[in-house]
């Protein structure tokens, strides 16, 4: 399925569920948000949520090689998930339109990946995908149901329907959060080149310059221009790129300076209500009593 981009209330929602899986994550693991890498929020989840292996589905020609080289990269990477002997054989179709899968029964989710897949980021987007679904279904009912049939529909038709495209593209922007949360991403940024960035997160260069077109217009307010030169530059690495960055840093000290703002704004109400009510007090005594 391809990316989509989401209204800005649903990027917001979304940001707001990558965000409270980092912080478990990064609790649970007792590491800074900036050091959280892939495999540690599929290891996260995957206990979370008692998921202790996944499946591949296959074609007839592709199952067992496939498989060993799933089974190969799960176990470089220190993914703690088991690749299930079963085999699943699907229609060409499929695994043409169709990248994981989820179904929920009785003893928990059982997640299916694309075997013929043969770009491990995009795997491990995938699986992060799914894994969200997962997350989504434990803490909601609704979206529970609402998982159970969007997969049941696939199966049976091999392909996402149009009513389904809203669901799939929130969670692909969550998984596009998680993959570099943005305290990594605003961390590295400034010291990592394009090349180093996508070695350091082990991630696709379709999946970062998706990233960056949401971290620049969302984290910074950048336009639509001004988020296309600030990839370019970057990719590239051309001077432009230093005013890019020194854009990002002044529209920080300008939030920093409106949240000193609304802190001295809310201060001085506060005084002011205390001062107001020092009249209702006979003694200065009595008044330092009850607010101290």
């Amino acid at each position: 399925m391809e990316y989509h981009y989401v209204s800005d209330k649903d990027y917001y929602f979304c940001k707001s569920i990558a965000d409270e899986i980092c912080d478990e994550t990064a609790s649970y693991f007792s590491k800074k948000k900036a050091d959280l890498r892939f495999q540690d929020v599929i290891n996260f989840l995957t206990r979370y949520l008692g998921i202790k292996e996944v499946y591949l589905f296959n074609t007839e020609n592709d199952s067992l090689v496939n498989h060993c080289i799933f089974k190969t990269l799960f176990t470089k990477h220190k993914i703690n998930l088991k690749i299930s002997d079963e085999k699943a054989i699907v229609k060409d179709i499929f695994c043409e339109n169709v990248c994981g899968l989820t179904f929920l029964s009785e003893v928990g989710p059982i997640i299916f990946l694309n075997g013929t897949t043969t770009t491990f980021t995009r795997t491990i987007f995938t699986l992060i995908h799914e894994l969200v679904h997962c997350y989504l279904a434990f803490k909601d009912e609704q979206y529970k149901e609402k998982l159970a049939y969007m997969s049941e529909k696939v199966f049976a038709i091999s392909t996402y329907t149009k009513e389904m495209q809203p669901t799939e593209d929130r969670t692909n922007v969550i998984a596009s959060l998680i993959y570099i949360n943005d305290v990594a991403l605003r961390e590295n940024i400034e010291n990592l080149s394009w090349e180093e960035m996508r070695d350091k997160f082990g991630i696709s260069k379709k999946a970062l310059h998706t990233r960056l077109m949401n971290f620049f217009k969302y984290n910074f307010d950048f336009s639509k221009e001004e988020v296309k030169n600030a990839i370019w530059s970057f990719l590239y690495e051309k001077p432009e790129w230093s005013f890019y960055l020194n854009k990002m840093k002044n529209y920080e000290l300008e939030m920093l300076n409106e949240i000193h703002k609304d802190v001295i704004a809310d201060f001085d109400s506060e005084m002011a209500t205390l001062v107001d009510l020092s009249d209702w007090f006979e003694s200065e005594d009595d008044y330092k009593e009850m607010i101290f």
